[in-house]
């Protein structure tokens, strides 16, 4: 599911950074599926001549759902917004891209600054969220006006134009 194949690393040679590639994309694979404590370790190390042989030990570590978003501050923002918004459910999957998402995605809504990073506590089998957002004064706008000559006036002494504008 990871997109690798580990069968095929068996029994053969692979280069140091293939390696370490191949662990961090196991591991980033399972941290988005429910596993944020997932580790991979290199097991039975035995240096022969020019090469090192050994087994990887995979440690999935307990399946972890999200139990809760909370919001601490003086923003007013409805927790079924935030999950929404976010793309985090209670009762959904731990998924460590879009927790580390957060921040960004909050610096998009015009009417809340994070005031603190990201709390993530583990119980268990579960995370609870914690988001620390304060209120901001979102009452700006942007407009545009401009002049245009009339062209329907017949020919007098006196030019005479249209305001236009957008808001």
């Amino acid at each position: 599911e990871s997109g690798i194949n580990l069968r095929r690393y068996q029994s053969k040679k692979v280069d140091t950074r293939q390696l370490k590639s191949m662990m961090d994309k196991v591991v980033d694979y399972l941290q988005n599926r429910g596993y944020p404590f997932a580790n991979i370790v290199l097991d039975s190390v035995a240096i022969a001549d020019s090469s090192v042989r050994g087994a990887l030990l995979l440690n999935k570590g307990s399946r972890i759902e999200v139990d809760s978003i909370m919001v601490a501050g003086t923003a007013n923002i409805s927790k079924m917004f935030l999950q929404q918004y976010l793309g985090i459910h209670n009762g959904g999957i731990y998924q460590r891209s879009k927790i580390n998402a957060i921040p960004r995605s909050l610096k998009e809504l015009p009417f809340l600054v994070m005031k603190q990073p990201v709390i993530t506590t583990f119980t268990t089998n579960h995370a609870a969220i914690q988001l620390f957002l304060d209120q901001k004064n979102a009452s700006k706008f942007d407009f545009l006006l401009g002049l245009l000559p009339n062209n329907n006036v017949q020919a007098t002494d006196q030019q005479k134009f249209t305001i236009t504008g957008t808001l």
